[in-house]
């Protein structure tokens, strides 16, 4: 009897202990699979803490990503004060204003990007503060150009487009914060066209009817290079997010639409019909990517953002089939303040698995920047310094830094960057990309990320 007794001990305490084992030994993956590439603290560089936004582009012309930090002027919202170029490792290459204590929050976009908008093989820095816009050499620091912006208020983002089909964008967007929106010529700023409705937060250029030209995914409304409205659809409130893709494999794209206090996650055909519609709290962000490889389709992923907007107020990931059917939600158990905040975008090739990912940051609390797939699973996480800053400090990018086909994250806030890789060795051969290329990821960036 005290033998049967022993023996069942000792069985329970193997189990147990294989239980234990595994357990760790995948949360062991999850967080043994990262790597730190570089770090840069903004404080040491520049001797405060300012609250920032980030881009790249190859500055120097070596192939390799430098970075571009701005801030908001001091008492002016959306007017670039502060610009300083470097490298990843954070030498400065130059730099235009100083940063100070004095820069204000950011929770919106700041009117900046990177891009070689003069197709000279070199990017340009572009940007507005005061009533222009500024046009600034990316090697040099050099002002190649300024003009004026088409309204005072016409600050709020900016994109590139290409209306004229000859294959690069160089048209300027610009757009108020919810009401009006500009294209520019690039060369004399003169407006092209301009669109007055419900324009949502980002304009987002795309080719959505496959016809050679971009058109302006912009709100509730989609408008012809030409300035035509090609429809405009009944959604309440305005557009926080959108992502583009050929959902069901039908060869035609979808558009889908997360709108802000209108509370619902959409998805739209090329001709303006609403294919489906699901309510929500609070709809900040929507992705669409192949985060279920076991569909023959695409999902399309959105945020709840809730409507607590305390202390205990919390986000929640959802991910729907192309069709709508809800496929997953999360279940945040993690406590703390700021957990409402999220952002999430769609991340492809951060191994070699054929899928794309979530990348959810501005968790709250203590939580970890993280990859997540379309199951829910955790895949990553990315440690992240200086918890003592405001959450909503946090901002994230995604692309292929070190050459290889995989993708690193970067991460920053008012005083830290830090970018982050796979510690696994890749498998196979492969060149590394040309940087000369312009990337859509990087010159269209926006705080309020979807696609592209």
């Amino acid at each position: 009897m005290n033998r049967t007794k022993t023996v069942s001990s000792f069985l329970i305490l193997s189990l147990l202990l294989f239980f234990q084992t595994f357990v760790n030994a995948c949360a062991k993956d999850v967080n043994d699979n990262v790597k730190l590439i570089s770090k840069i603290d903004l404080k040491e560089l520049t001797g405060s803490e300012w609250w920032n936004e980030v881009r790249l582009g190859d500055l120097t012309g070596d192939n390799n990503l430098d970075l571009v930090v701005a801030a908001q002027r001091p008492g002016n919202r959306q007017h670039v004060g502060t610009l300083i170029a470097m490298d990843l490792d954070g030498n400065i290459l130059w730099k235009v204003g100083e940063p100070n204590e004095e820069h204000e929050a950011i929770y919106h976009d700041l009117p900046f990007q990177v891009y070689d908008l003069n197709r000279n093989g070199i990017p340009e820095v572009i940007y507005i503060d005061g009533d222009q816009i500024h046009i600034r050499n990316g090697r040099t620091g050099e002002l190649i150009r300024q003009g004026p912006i088409p309204h005072p208020e016409a600050r709020d983002a900016i994109s590139f487009a290409d209306f004229t089909g000859d294959g690069h964008r160089d048209n300027i967007i610009v757009k108020t914060r919810y009401t009006q929106v500009w294209a520019l010529d690039s060369s004399d700023f003169i407006v092209l066209w301009t669109y007055e409705g419900t324009v949502g937060h980002f304009p987002w250029p795309h080719d959505v009817t496959q016809n050679g030209l971009d058109e302006l995914v912009i709100g509730h409304a989609l408008i012809a290079a030409d300035g035509e409205v090609l429809w405009e659809v009944d959604l309440p409130d305005h557009s926080d997010g959108v992502a583009i893709a050929d959902l069901n494999g039908n060869g035609e794209l979808e558009i889908a639409v997360a709108t802000c206090n209108g509370a619902t996650f959409n998805v739209i055909d090329i001709r303006g019909n609403i294919l489906w519609t699901r309510p929500t709290d609070h709809a900040q962000h929507i992705v669409a990517g192949n985060f279920r490889p076991d569909l023959p389709t695409i999902e399309v992923a959105g945020l709840n953002r809730g409507t607590d907007r305390s202390l205990q107020g919390q986000d929640q990931i959802k991910v729907f089939s192309y069709d709508g059917e809800e496929l997953w939600r999360e279940e945040r158990t993690d406590e703390g303040p700021e957990r409402w905040l999220s952002i999430i975008s769609r991340m492809s090739n951060w191994d070699q698995e054929d899928r794309d990912l979530i990348l959810a940051y501005r968790r709250g609390a203590d939580r970890k920047p993280e990859l997540r797939d379309g199951y829910g699973n955790t895949v990553a996480q990315f440690p992240f310094p200086d918890l003592s800053l405001p959450n909503r400090a946090q901002r994230a990018q995604h692309v292929d830094i070190t050459g290889d086909p995989r993708s690193e994250v970067l991460i920053w806030n008012a005083r830290w960057i830090y970018i982050y890789g796979n510690a696994e060795e890749y498998v196979g051969d492969y060149e590394e990309p040309d940087r000369s290329i312009p990337n859509p990821r990087l010159y269209n960036y926006t705080h309020y990320i979807g696609m592209p």
